[in-house]
């Protein structure tokens, strides 16, 4: 979360397209990705998940 904090307030004040992206990324995709994370640091959700991904995999 630091990291589009510190990429916007260390630039000079100009427009740039990739401002929206960032802005995107710090406002929608990292507090959507928190609970997504925490999700996964238990073990009977990995290994849910697991059992899915063995199930759609071809190898």
């Amino acid at each position: 979360m630091f990291g589009p904090a510190i990429f916007i307030y260390t630039r000079p004040f100009r427009a740039f397209p990739a401002d929206k992206v960032v802005s995107l990324f710090h406002t929608v995709i990292f507090p959507l990705m928190n609970p997504v994370i925490y999700t996964l640091r238990h073990q009977e959700v990995k290994a849910s998940m697991r059992r899915l991904l063995s199930q759609h995999m071809v190898f």
